[in-house]
C-alpha cells in the first residue's frame, strides 16, 4: 500500500483510515493495529517537524508478508538529519536532567524489532519492521 501524505502535521488525520484497511487485509490484531498506527504517527511527526526542507509530500509504504510488517516513510528534498547520532533518552533520570525531545522515538523503537534510516540526495528514508508474532507460539510453549 502507497500512501501520499501532504507535508504538514495537519495531515496526521489521514494516516489512520488507510492504515486500519491495511491491518484489516492483513488480519492483525487490535494491539499490532495499535502499534502501527503510533509508529506511523509518530515518525510522520517528526518527518514534518524535525526535517529541513521538504517536498509538498511524504510517502507512506506498508508491505506485509508471512514474516513482518514493513512501514517506509520517504521524504524529499530535505537536509540530512543523523537521528543515529542522537542520544537516546535516559528515561530513568528525573525530568530536571533530560534534554527535550526523544521521548516519540523511544516509544517508537519500544514497538519495532528494527528502525532505521538511510539518506541519499536530498531523501530520507524511515524504515520500521516489526516481526509478526507467531499465532501459535502459546501451543507451542505450552
Amino acid at each position: 500500500m502507497e500512501i501520499r501524505l501532504p507535508r504538514n502535521v495537519d495531515a496526521g488525520g489521514e494516516i489512520f483510515a488507510p492504515i486500519e484497511q491495511f491491518c484489516s487485509d492483513e488480519e492483525l490484531e487490535s494491539r499490532a493495529t495499535f502499534h502501527l498506527k503510533m509508529t506511523v504517527e509518530e515518525l510522520f511527526t517528526n518527518l514534518v517537524r524535525h526535517n529541513a526542507g521538504g517536498g509538498g509530500y511524504i510517502l507512506l509504504e506498508l508491505e506485509a508478508d508471512v514474516a513482518r510488517i514493513t512501514t517506509r516513510l520517504t521524504d524529499y528534498d530535505v537536509e540530512r538529519f543523523e537521528v543515529a547520532e542522537t542520544d537516546p533518552v535516559e528515561l530513568r533520570r528525573p525530568l530536571s536532567e533530560r534534554g527535550e525531545g526523544g521521548l516519540g522515538l523511544n516509544l517508537v523503537r519500544s514497538m519495532v524489532d528494527t528502525l532505521t534510516y538511510s539518506y541519499r540526495d536530498g531523501v530520507l528514508v524511515v524504515c520500521a519492521i516489526k516481526n509478526r508474532e507467531d499465532k501459535h507460539k502459546e501451543a507451542i510453549d505450552v
